[in-house]
């Protein structure tokens, strides 16, 4: 989903999403949203 459409759906502004997909891209060591699915379904089994 874009930012736009996570924003609307949690009743957030798209930079807080920007915000927070940036934490979680540097916490993680990750480059892109693709790297967060490929992490999160390596650790799903």
């Amino acid at each position: 989903m874009a930012n736009k459409e996570i924003a609307a759906r949690l009743y957030l502004s798209p930079r807080t999403i920007e915000d927070h997909l940036s934490r979680i891209l540097r916490k993680l060591g990750l480059t892109s949203r693709a790297g967060i699915a490929l992490h999160l379904a390596a650790l799903n089994g």
